[in-house]
């Protein structure tokens, strides 16, 4: 049957509600309490009987959480805690068929059905384990509960939350989710990222001890306040937190608004027996301690853990298998001829013969000569369609048409959520603050980064050490300038990727959170690059400029200084842009030199305009590289005479005068003056901007 509370069980937490609705301060669930001032807050009730009842359970809820070592409570929104009854929940995606397949005519479905009719019900204080096989739709019923399905796949049905549909932003306003990998950075804390979190989804009337109140509460009640300082680090890469440790710090991320819901994607893979048990743990007590309506998904489980959950809803093939009860599961099972053997874990058991692979048979599939070799997909499929079918008709996943839920809005605390949200600036001062901690703390790409421009600077400056104003003096100079632009275009480049492909996991989770916008992100990644950027700069541009010798004049070094610093933000930018399309740094590192070296053949530096093919030299109007080269080298050689022996001279005449004779040979001056050249980069900078904000809004709704 459906999971349901008895009617004495659902008799309360409506009392709970009301109490809750009439007594809540004017933070309500949005604000956890220590016990303290919950005990405070609850004897202030204006009904003296109500206050001193709700006073006598606050303190008791809070003894007993700080006996247990959790302070984490919500007063209005824990206590109330919210029903959520689902019906007949469908889900497709449209089927793709290859190009051959639909000239041929192939018959083929339209359609997959990923959730086939999936009614549920889970109600305040209980842990929910969702358990099936891989692809049997759970993390699919996961999205769909917390209001994140994407819009490429079609849903229908009914979701309520105390009796009300909601918007997916007030979905999201109510609950946590917390993803299966542990999104964090490795060069932050749990304390730090659990700040920034407060700080851009809490109101922004709390005040900045509440918060940090708010951030000790979550630490405390998931046992990692003792290593909330310490850098999360990379597994295996980085020295930090333990497997168990930022299994609970990724759940505390879910928690920093005190969600009444919380949905959990699979929180044990990848950790021990005894470290994925300690985590379930901690998700029951959270939902006892704060009446949460805890749902997790759970690929594999222990016998002792299973029995930690307090109901189980188990899916195969998109349907309802098995709704109800931990300790009515196997009961179940053996009613319909499939008798979990002794010793053997029933979790494993259950996703054994949900699986479409599943080798087990039952008693009469056996006494019928079946074997493992026999048992085709077909016999799988029918098996599964077997034990849904049986789950109907006990009445589970079936919409329980009886029940009553309480339909208040008060109870779900929606204007706390509506208004007073940190405003965009406080959001990008935020980020800026946090991108360069970030920069700060990669010691190993920032003193990787400062050595590449010293060494490359140097070795550069050496080759080029006091060029001459000879003959060969103009194109030495234009070969230098062809190289350091190339050079720092590449190293804003492979800077940008480095830095921002272990960030883009993080953006997709916050962004699709609803922490800020992508053109907030992106303006803080900007602006906070460019101090770093101005740092890099100093120690490669130093040493060339004034080791090489090219003209002392002060006006021509500033040009040539914003030149190159326009030069290493467009890199930046670029490999932003690849990041952003890609999502890999091997892909973006691959196809760098793709967009670059194309670009670069027709800078002119390499051939001449007039020696490339018709056809195709209308391109060189496109690279970007043109136009770097072209504006360094008009601002070293104009106005700049070369001398020549007499026996260079032709004709008394030196065959190249000055600069001009350089830039006409370069053609460097068709297009326009310095400005116009500096011009166009920022055009291409602008168009890579626009493209990297496309590119990651895009992978955000997928």
């Amino acid at each position: 049957m459906p999971l349901r509370v008895a009617p004495s069980a659902a008799s309360a937490v409506m009392e709970q509600q009301e109490s809750s609705t009439s007594t809540s301060s004017s933070t309500g669930g949005a604000i956890p309490l220590d016990s303290a001032s919950s005990a405070s807050s609850a004897s202030s009730a204006s009904s003296a009987s109500s206050a001193s009842s709700a006073s006598s359970a606050s303190s008791s809820s809070a003894s007993s959480a700080d006996s247990a070592g959790y302070g984490y409570d919500a007063e209005s929104g824990g206590a109330a805690g919210v029903i959520i009854e689902a019906s007949n929940i469908t889900v497709k995606v449209p089927a793709k068929k290859s190009l051959l397949d639909k000239c041929r005519g192939r018959p083929g479905t339209d359609e997959i059905v990923l959730l086939d009719n999936v009614s549920l019900k889970l109600v305040p204080g209980e842990l929910t384990m969702l358990l099936g096989p891989s692809s049997s739709g759970k993390s699919v019923l996961l999205d769909v509960l917390a209001g994140r399905l994407p819009s490429a796949l079609e849903s229908s049905g009914s979701v309520l939350y105390n009796g009300m549909e909601l918007d997916p932003s007030d979905v999201m306003a109510i609950s946590g989710y917390v993803q299966q990998e542990d999104i964090m950075l490795a060069d932050s804390t749990p304390r730090e990222n659990l700040q920034f979190l407060a700080r851009l989804s809490l109101p922004s009337t709390m005040s900045a001890e509440d918060r940090n109140e708010r951030v000790e509460s979550v630490l405390n009640v998931l046992g990692i306040a003792k290593v909330g300082d310490t850098l999360v680090g990379v597994p295996g890469l980085k020295r930090g937190l333990s497997g168990g440790e930022r299994k609970r710090a990724n759940i505390a991320q879910s928690l920093i608004t005190a969600p009444q819901i919380l949905y959990v994607d699979d929180p044990t893979a990848g950790l021990d027996a005894a470290t994925a048990e300690a985590v379930i743990v901690n998700l029951r007590k959270l939902a006892k301690k704060n009446n949460m309506t805890i749902l997790a998904s759970v690929s594999q489980a222990s016998n002792e853990m299973l029995h930690v959950f307090d109901n189980v809803m188990a899916l195969a093939g998109g349907q309802v298998a098995y709704s109800g009860k931990v300790t009515g599961l196997l009961p179940f099972l053996e009613d319909i001829g499939y008798e979990c053997p002794r010793g053997l874990n029933p979790a494993d058991f259950t996703i054994e013969i949900l699986s479409r692979s599943a080798l087990v048979l039952n008693d009469d599939e056996a006494a019928h000569g079946g074997s493992s070799a026999s048992t085709s997909a077909s016999s799988s499929l029918a098996r599964i369609q077997a034990i849904t079918a049986a789950a109907r008709a006990a009445g589970m996943g079936v919409p329980d048409s009886s029940s009553a839920s309480l339909s208040q809005a008060g109870s779900l605390h929606l204007d706390e959520f509506n208004g007073h949200r940190p405003s965009p600036i406080v959001k990008l001062a935020q980020l800026v603050k946090r991108n360069i901690m970030l920069q700060v703390r990669n010691k190993q790409a920032s003193w990787a980064r400062a050595g590449q421009m010293i060494i490359l600077g140097f070795l550069i400056a050496a080759i080029w050490y006091q060029i001459d104003r000879g003959q060969t003096g103009g194109l030495d100079r234009a070969g230098l300038i062809f190289l350091v632009t190339i050079m720092l275009v590449f190293s804003g480049m492979q800077a940008a990727v480095t830095l921002f492909i272990p960030e883009r996991a993080v953006f997709m989770r916050e962004s699709q959170d609803g922490l800020y916008s992508t053109v907030t992100y992106l303006a803080a990644k900007v602006i906070a690059d460019l101090p770093f950027q101005a740092f890099y700069l100093v120690l490669y541009v130093f040493q060339v400029y004034f080791m090489v010798g090219l003209q002392a004049d002060l006006e021509k070094f500033l040009i040539f200084v914003g030149f190159a610093y326009q030069l290493s933000l467009f890199g930046t930018w670029l490999g932003l842009l690849l990041s952003a399309a890609t999502g890999d740094s091997d892909a973006a590192n691959a196809l760098a030199p793709g967009v670059v070296l194309p670009s670069t053949l027709f800078a002119s530096f390499l051939v001449k305009p007039e020696s490339i093919w018709v056809g195709i030299r209308w391109l060189r109007y496109f690279s970007f590289m043109k136009y770097a080269f072209n504006g360094v080298l008009i601002n070293e050689l104009k106005d700049l005479t070369f001398t020549c022996d007499a026996s260079e001279a032709i004709n008394g005449t030196c065959p190249v005068p000055n600069g001009q004779a350089v830039l006409d040979l370069f053609e460097a001056e068709e297009d326009g003056n310095i400005g116009f050249n500096s011009g166009i980069l920022g055009v291409y900078m602008a168009i890579f901007l626009i493209f990297s904000y496309l590119a990651l809004n895009a992978s955000r709704k997928r």
